[in-house]
């Protein structure tokens, strides 16, 4: 699939949701080849339709049609054909993180506004996101990864004892995985839900612990992670 393939496929679904019917795109995107095509096209719809338009219930539509399909496609290929099979849930895997992502509002993304059923939604995807690495065997990286999704979910809709038990999970796997960024990440979290929660003294100090664990390692993805923190810090006190 080549960028201009895919600015074409875009244009048309652009299209096709403002002058036809969201189903009328789905049809047209599930006509555009082989089933791992098929998928690459609404994994890319996922992500364009969140950053080019902003627009979270085209992305969310799109994106859980897609879900429905790759899952839908994996069952009936179980048997005839698993390498495909298990593809297609690979391809889940990653557009139900997208949408659980996408439908955070921790990110201070400018120009996109997120309901709490927007929330409900990436909680769900999140929480498909779990499975798929699961059945997988993805190991404790990506299980600390799918952790935290449904913990941000959970934090986001204020459920904070759900969030909590989420990154604790997180904060398990990147141990095992002796992922130390990953730990401090999860822990980070932790406190920010912490003081959302009102246990504030308790929840600054690990906030403080994770940031200065953070900054010790110095990487390019450790200071990204600070930065999260920071973000959502602010988002969610205001």
């Amino acid at each position: 699939m080549t960028e201009a393939e895919q600015a074409a496929v875009f244009d048309k679904v652009k299209s096709l949701l403002i002058e036809g019917d969201s189903f009328e795109a789905v049809s047209y995107v599930n006509g555009l080849g082989e089933p791992l095509e098929v998928a690459r096209h609404y994994a890319s719809l996922v992500g364009e339709l969140y950053s080019k338009e902003r627009s979270v219930p085209s992305m969310l539509f799109l994106g859980r049609a897609g879900l429905q399909y790759c899952l839908t496609k994996a069952d009936d290929l179980a048997v005839q054909d698993p390498d495909l099979s298990r593809k297609l849930k690979g391809a889940a895997k990653v557009i139900s993180f997208n949408l659980s992502a996408n439908t955070w509002p921790g990110w201070g993304d400018e120009g996109i506004t997120f309901s709490r059923q927007d929330s409900i939604a990436g909680l769900d995807a999140a929480k498909l996101n779990l499975r798929m690495v699961r059945e997988l065997g993805e190991g404790p990286d990506p299980l600390s990864v799918s952790h935290w999704a449904i913990g941000s979910q959970y934090m986001a809709l204020g459920e904070y004892e759900k969030a909590l038990a989420a990154f604790e999970a997180s904060k398990g796997e990147a141990i095992v995985g002796n992922n130390k960024a990953g730990e401090l990440l999860a822990l980070g979290y932790i406190g920010i839900t912490n003081i959302l929660a009102k246990q504030i003294d308790r929840g600054k100090g690990e906030l403080d612990e994770a940031i200065a664990g953070l900054e010790g390692l110095d990487t390019e993805d450790s200071r990204f992670f600070i930065d999260q923190l920071k973000t959502a810090l602010d988002i969610f006190s205001s």
